[in-house]
Parts: structure tokens; C-alpha cells; sequence
């Protein structure tokens, strides 16, 4: 009689949780459905952010952006914003290219990233001059080119990583001189200077230079060629508030803003 009490008392309890459990389940499935209807992320649900953006990104990158990219800085069509005033091209006689490759935007699958700037290819040794006025911000006339086990190295990362760290864009920029052009309109207007063979004397940060003003001369420091004259170029930059003048635009699109800014808006 007993043995008969306590099983029915087990088997109500038992009853009794497993409500409780079913109860719980359903409660947490109606929760989760609130928060989907309300674009809540929940964490075990989905995938996390970091290796979702390393993934796209790394598909990205195998392709050049199309002609629907985010449209960035467009402003060809209007009068120049006075921080985009002033400017010239920084090799006597050259133009802003149209190849594309040579422009912002453009894959560069070797170290898992972008083109940041323009590249004018010229001969080794061709006089760099400063764009617009400015202070020196940086001159790396200590610059060694790096040994190629170093740079393998440097290219291993990126690929690890799907992506092109800053410190490793800095060592692949070779020599470099960095203008501080002042800020205009709320934006800080800085040009990059690159892969330079060598730097003017008498540079220093803080030293005032006019526009026009030697600051170097073309080489291939930073690059697989250093060491040799082959594949001589400057890459140039124009950034605005830490960003990339260009930056999430086509080729196409960002050489032809170059243009213009470099042209005084002349089309």
C-alpha cells in the first residue's frame, strides 16, 4: 500500500516538473521570437561579428569594388569645399591615372586589402614636391628596406588575418614624407608620400614647406623591387580626418575626385 503511495507521489512529481520544463521552453521560444520581431541580436543564435565581417570582407577582397560602391566623398559636380582647394599634382608634368589598378579601391591581393591612394609611375629619382602648403608631419629619412624575410612575414599576417593591418601598411609604404595641411571646415587635410628613394635635407617635423617644394624623389622603397630602379613610383594620398580620400568609392570614381581636386574642380 505504501510502495503504491509513493510511486503515484513520484510519478506527480515527475509530472509536475516536466510542466515546469515545458512551461520554461516555451515561455524562452516566445522571449526569442519578441526579440527577433525587435532586430535584437542573441548572442548564441547568431554569428559573431568579427569573424562574420573577417569572412565577407575576405570574399570582398578578391574582387574590385563595382560601380555601386558607397559613394564617398562625390562632390565633382559642385564647387570644392574649401578643404579640397589648392592642391596640385605632386610630379611636375604628370596626371592623375586612369588605370584603374593605380587608384583607390583597388584589390591588393598580395597583402589581403585596398589601394589607398594614386600611384604615378615615373623615373627614379624624379623630384616629389609638396601638393599644397604645409608642415611637416612626419619624414622617415632613417627608412631601411626590409629584408625579405621580414616582408614575407609582414604579407603571412595579412594573409592570416584578411586584412592589411596599419603597422604593416606602414612598413610596405617604404620612405615617406606626411604634409600636415591644417583643418578646414571641421577636416583635417594630411597628404602621404611614398616609397620614396630619398628625402630632402634640412627636413624635420614641424618644418614649413611651400607648396611646390622639393621633399624627395621617386623610388621603390617598401616594395619587392627595392633595392633596384625597376618599378620606380610615388604613392600619393590625400587623407581627410584619418580617412583615406576615396575610400569606399570605385576606382573609376575616387581617380576621377582625384582629378578634380588636383585639377582646382576643373572637370
Amino acid at each position: 500500500m505504501w510502495r503504491l503511495f509513493i510511486n503515484k507521489r513520484k510519478f506527480g512529481l515527475l509530472r509536475w516538473h516536466a510542466l515546469v520544463i515545458a512551461s520554461n521552453l516555451i515561455l524562452s521560444f516566445f522571449v526569442l521570437l519578441s526579440l527577433s520581431a525587435h532586430k535584437i541580436d542573441v548572442p548564441f543564435l547568431t554569428k559573431p561579428s568579427a569573424e562574420s565581417h573577417e569572412i565577407d570582407h575576405a570574399l570582398d577582397r578578391q574582387q574590385p569594388l563595382g560601380n555601386n560602391a558607397a559613394p564617398g566623398f562625390i562632390f565633382y559636380d559642385l564647387p570644392l569645399p574649401g578643404w579640397a582647394k589648392g592642391f596640385r599634382i605632386p610630379i611636375d608634368g604628370a596626371e592623375i591615372p586612369q588605370k584603374a589598378d593605380l587608384l583607390p579601391g583597388a584589390a591588393r591581393s598580395y597583402r589581403n586589402g585596398r589601394h589607398e591612394g594614386v600611384d604615378i609611375y615615373c623615373a627614379y629619382g624624379t623630384p616629389v614636391l609638396a601638393s599644397k602648403d604645409g608642415y611637416i608631419l612626419s619624414v622617415g629619412a632613417d627608412y631601411h628596406d626590409l629584408p625579405k624575410v621580414l616582408r614575407d612575414r609582414l604579407l603571412a599576417i595579412t594573409k592570416n588575418l584578411f586584412s592589411t593591418p596599419s603597422e604593416v601598411t606602414d612598413a610596405l609604404h617604404g620612405r615617406r614624407v606626411l604634409l600636415d595641411h591644417g583643418i578646414f571646415d571641421g577636416r583635417w587635410v594630411v597628404t602621404v608620400y611614398s616609397h620614396l628613394s630619398d628625402v630632402e635635407k634640412n627636413l624635420k617635423p614641424g618644418t614649413f614647406v611651400k607648396q611646390g617644394h622639393i621633399i624627395g624623389r621617386v623610388g621603390n622603397s617598401g616594395t619587392s623591387k627595392a633595392g633596384t630602379t625597376n618599378d620606380s613610383h610615388l604613392h600619393f594620398e590625400i587623407r581627410v580626418n584619418d580617412h583615406n580620400l576615396g575610400e569606399g568609392m570605385s576606382p573609376k570614381e575616387a581617380g576621377k575626385l582625384y582629378s578634380t581636386i588636383i585639377n582646382g574642380g576643373i572637370k
